[in-house]
């Protein structure tokens, strides 16, 4: 397996734990900046892997043109950019709590429903723990601070941070996929 398809899984990995953790807003934040670092390093080690290859980097400015002509691939280039050297990314969440009933609450604890409609119990010490007995009880969905509207031409309908993230692996699955076919797979 070539060090680009390494990325690319190590990728896909991250995207799946995003998937995983999704009731649990900060492990759901820590996977997603690692699935950026992840996913935007496959370009990097592509051309790393690759620029000794005839015709690679005709190839390969082709590709960054049309890369940084659009609006999604190029917001996920900022975003790398932003939670590598600046500052974790801000999302937001739309959540819906469905009812709840909480028989019994343990003395000196409380109960509360983040901004990011996670369920945790207050400790008597105020430390939030992540309450997961009432995970199926809300709903949320996470999107970017201002999210990127189109996608290779086409106008997005779904800005929700998963969406595009599967958006964003899948073009560089196609990537991958066309790197090995034109240049062939490379052993690391």
């Amino acid at each position: 397996m070539s060090a680009v398809e390494k990325k690319h899984k190590e990728a896909m990995y991250f995207l799946k734990r995003m998937q995983e953790t999704y009731l649990i807003p900060f492990e759901f934040e820590c996977n997603l900046q690692a699935f950026i670092s992840s996913s935007r390093s496959v370009t990097f080690i592509m051309q790393k892997e690759y620029s000794n290859k005839p015709d690679f980097e005709q190839w390969y400015r082709k590709k960054q043109d049309e890369m940084r002509g659009d609006q999604m691939l190029s917001f996920f280039n900022e975003a790398r950019t932003t939670s590598i050297h600046l500052k974790p990314l801000n999302l937001s969440t739309i959540a819906r709590v469905r009812d709840m009933h909480i028989d019994r609450v343990p003395q000196g604890w409380g109960f509360a429903i983040t901004g990011k409609g996670e369920s945790v119990w207050i400790t008597p010490k105020g430390e939030e723990v992540h309450a997961s007995e009432f995970d199926r009880n809300t709903e949320r969905v996470y999107y970017f601070d201002d999210p990127p509207h189109s996608f290779l031409g086409r106008e997005l309908r779904d800005f929700s941070v998963v969406t595009l993230c599967k958006l964003y692996i899948a073009y560089l699955s196609d990537l991958v996929k066309e790197l090995k076919e034109k240049f062939g797979g490379k052993k690391s």
